[in-house]
C-alpha cells in the first residue's frame, strides 16, 4: 500500500506534549476518507508535534486514488481521525 494526500496547513497553537526529557513529543495523524469514485478507502498518514486535531482537520488534503480519482477533501470530512504518540518512545507492546 502506497501513503498518498499531502497537507497544507496553516500553522497555528495547539497541544505540544513534552517527554520528561523536555523534549516535544510526535504525533502521528491517521485519517481515512472515501474516495468519491470508487468508494474505496483513502488513507493519510501526518506527523505533527502537536496532538490536538484541529491542525490537520481544517487543512486541505490532495488525495488520489488507486482508481485514478483525484481530489482535495478537508480533514474534517474523514470518515475517521486516530492521533497517536510516536517517535523514539521504546518497544510498545
Amino acid at each position: 500500500m502506497k501513503q498518498i494526500g499531502t497537507v497544507r496547513a496553516i500553522p497555528h497553537p495547539g497541544d505540544k506534549v513534552q517527554n520528561m526529557d523536555n523534549t516535544v513529543m510526535t504525533w502521528v495523524h491517521a485519517l481515512l476518507f472515501r474516495c468519491r469514485q470508487c468508494s474505496g478507502p483513502l488513507t493519510l498518514q501526518v506527523t505533527s508535534d502537536e496532538r490536538n486535531v484541529e491542525q490537520i482537520d481544517g487543512a486541505l488534503h490532495q488525495l488520489i486514488c488507486d482508481c485514478g480519482w483525484e481530489g482535495t477533501f478537508l480533514g474534517v470530512q474523514a470518515l475517521r481521525h486516530w492521533v497517536a504518540p510516536w517517535g523514539d518512545l521504546g518497544t510498545w507492546g
